[in-house]
């Protein structure tokens, strides 16, 4: 075999190697199970997480105002937000029996049909929700700020009007 003959070969070998190895990566990737993402509340914070089949429930037929963070989890501005929402729901605890404070993943595409019909358009939102509410309400907007206690102090008094 001269040069040139081996040369060819070898690039030919190389070449399936590389669209074997890739090939293979691709369809051990396309089998993988869909792992929803991950919320950024769970058990040990004050925020009761909703999500499409529950936040209905949750908001409209108990008799409490709600509070509820409509985010993304692959947002920045959501994620930044987050330990604002722990701290005002940690500051807000005294009124449990009067306030739901809860948030739903809207980049969870489970969610986003039900994030659409809240008109939410952007991330993350914060939306107050009154007991006596009807069911096509989508709440009243509260602006995002980086204060807490600016919120609260909102929430508070819409609670108390």
């Amino acid at each position: 075999m001269d040069q040139h003959s081996l040369s060819k070969t070898l690039l030919i070998a190389g070449f399936a190697l590389i669209v074997g190895t890739f090939g293979s990566q691709h369809r051990r990737d396309s089998r993988q199970i869909y792992n929803p993402p991950q919320g950024f509340y769970g058990d040990n914070d004050l925020v009761v997480v909703l999500n499409a089949d529950d936040i209905e429930k949750e908001i409209f037929s108990n008799r409490r105002d709600s509070l509820v963070q409509f985010y993304a989890s692959w947002c920045s501005d959501s994620k930044d937000f987050v330990p604002v929402y722990k701290s005002l729901a940690k500051s807000l605890k005294g009124l449990s029996r009067s306030l739901m404070i809860g948030a739903i993943d809207c980049g969870d595409a489970r969610n986003l049909p039900t994030c659409r019909m809240y008109e939410i358009n952007e991330y993350p939102s914060l939306r107050y929700f009154r007991s006596e509410a009807p069911k096509d309400s989508i709440g009243e907007n509260i602006k995002i700020v980086s204060d807490y206690v600016v919120i609260a102090k909102e929430v508070v008094d819409k609670l108390m009007s």
